[in-house]
């Protein structure tokens, strides 16, 4: 129950009366789809440079370009 609060359809906590509550925080263009979006490219983009293949092949490179 605590979950769909942030969903963007609104629950009826109190069923028979009112439309239903929604904070409308996990919907497509919500404040949280957005940080979950900045935060995964970030990580995905730490993750690729701090890789075994990269690092070595940097290495290649400025071993190359320092001779």
């Amino acid at each position: 129950m605590v979950i769909d609060v942030f969903n963007g359809k609104r629950e009826k906590i109190f069923w028979p009366l009112g439309k239903g509550f929604a904070l409308r925080m996990c919907k497509a263009d919500g404040l949280v789809n957005k940080l979950l979006f900045h935060i995964s490219n970030i990580a995905v983009f730490l993750l690729i440079l701090t890789s075994r293949p990269v690092q070595t092949t940097a290495m290649h490179i400025f071993r190359v370009i320092h001779r």
